[in-house]
């Protein structure tokens, strides 16, 4: 009598990684192996084995694609508190040359942009150290993630995100009598939470006295 196959347990399933900055089951099929991630910049590598192999016989592009998405991934990670929510939303891949042999490496890094979302950028390159494609992508963080920065960097991030906000809503404004304070104001008081991300405690953990010093350090980075 023929056995019947066992089906295949298609999820949902449960991971649990070995360390907040580690490879999923995916990227260990892989091979992938993280060598830095700090600071919003990481560095890692993919061996290219024959089970990546395309059918001409060259590096699979979704595999470099993986590396280079895993990379920026964990340099996200290496911003924020272990088991934070976050996800890529887009991804955009240029390949340059094809991959016949060796170790590829990927270096990514990552820039905090407003509304929780993060750009990321990575190059990979291979065992030449010859590039053979741009990456860059879009990572959303959830609501409740704090950026782990010291007070120096903090502050200078939030007066950048400030200003670049307020160049946007000054080239959005129709009336021409755009002030940038006053738009400042506008935001604080109806959109206070936007500036969350740059402090430890959120704006509805404060008392009104703290809400209103906060305030202040705001308008004065304008």
């Amino acid at each position: 009598m023929k056995k019947e196959k066992e089906p295949l347990f298609t999820g949902p399933h449960e991971v649990k990684l070995e360390e907040w900055i580690s490879c999923a089951p995916f990227e260990k099929l892989l091979n992938i192996k993280i060598i830095k991630a700090q600071n919003g910049c990481s560095n890692l590598t993919m061996p290219f084995v024959f089970q990546l192999a395309q059918g001409k016989g060259l590096a699979h592009g979704g595999a470099i694609v993986t590396l280079a998405d895993t990379a920026v991934a964990m340099a996200v990670k290496s911003i924020i508190p272990p088991n934070s929510r976050f996800g890529t939303i887009s991804l955009n891949s240029e390949f340059l040359a094809p991959v016949t042999k060796g170790i590829l490496t990927a270096k990514a890094k990552i820039e905090l942009l407003e509304n929780r979302k993060i750009q990321g950028v990575a190059t990979v390159f291979n065992e030449d150290n010859s590039e053979v494609m741009k990456f860059s992508s879009m990572f959303k963080l959830a609501k409740d993630v704090k950026i782990k920065k010291d007070k120096k960097e903090k502050k200078a991030s939030l007066m950048e995100y400030i200003r670049k906000s307020a160049n946007s809503a000054e080239k959005e404004d129709t009336s021409g009598d755009f002030n940038a304070m006053s738009w400042l104001d506008l935001e604080l008081e109806d959109n206070h939470n936007s500036f969350d991300i740059f402090f430890d405690v959120p704006w509805n953990g404060l008392t009104d006295a703290e809400k209103e010093s906060r305030a202040i350090e705001i308008r004065r980075l304008l």
